[in-house]
């Protein structure tokens, strides 16, 4: 799920992801380009108080009284669960919790850093009921890198569109040279404009099954591994940075 590019947008995919693991939980992701990016998405419930003032007063308080903050700008790198460093008793008396935690019903917590050779930042896993066993802790630590991965995939999608908004688009001519039959150029056109396999069957009237072999068919004339390269290829775009981990075909 975390992998599909162009599914959905990437929160969508990450908190889709964690809801099939961490029952009844809500999460805050905050992710670092090394150029600049900048990610924050959250589902907490904020509709239920002031968004923007929650925000800000949540940044200090957080800063000032969450043992897993001092950890993380200490250079923690594995993922921690709240109740590893503060008790229920001792959490009530912050204010912290009376602030924030209890308007966003959060009672546990895992926080789990994110970094990677090109994206740094942090998700927090909340919820109100039932605190993380030491299992989901082990889960959180797998999930992370695949995290910044799928992160680092977005990031090189959006300078591969930059692009080819630059460029003058590959024609069914050029597409047909690199051996791709008539449909699958119209379907590389297709997937070059970042439409999905969706978007693409009712374009071009087809069924979504048909859209995923002629896409199949096309990365192995061009010899690629995913769509990503593809573009690349048809486009010509050399010296976009590689990911660090493992890329899938969507």
């Amino acid at each position: 799920m975390i992998h599909s590019h162009g599914q959905a947008p990437f929160h969508e995919r990450v908190f889709t992801a964690l809801d099939t693991i961490f029952e009844g939980s809500r999460y805050a992701l905050e992710l670092f380009g090394r150029e600049g990016e900048y990610a924050l998405e959250s589902n907490l419930p904020f509709h239920e108080c002031p968004q923007s003032d929650i925000l800000v007063r949540t940044e200090e308080l957080v800063k000032q009284q969450s043992p897993m903050f001092e950890r993380l700008a200490a250079g923690e790198t594995q993922p921690m669960r709240l109740s590893d460093f503060i008790t229920m008793r001792q959490l009530r008396r912050l204010d912290l919790y009376h602030e924030i935690f209890q308007q966003l019903y959060i009672r546990h917590q895992i926080g789990i850093p994110i970094q990677s050779p090109l994206v740094l930042g942090g998700l927090t896993i909340n919820r109100d009921r039932r605190d993380y066993r030491p299992e989901d802790l082990a889960l959180a630590a797998v999930l992370a890198p695949q995290i910044a991965t799928a992160f680092e995939v977005d990031l090189l999608f959006r300078k591969l569109a930059k692009s080819s908004q630059e460029k003058t688009p590959p024609d069914h001519t050029h597409l047909r040279r690199l051996g791709l039959s008539r449909r699958e150029a119209e379907i590389m056109i297709w997937i070059i404009e970042a439409k999905r396999d969706r978007e693409i069957a009712i374009i071009l009237g087809i069924s979504v099954r048909t859209v995923q072999q002629h896409v199949r068919a096309i990365l192995e004339k061009l010899q690629v591994e995913n769509r990503l390269a593809a573009v690349r290829r048809v486009l010509k775009i050399p010296g976009a940075p590689e990911p660090t981990g493992p890329l899938l075909a969507e």
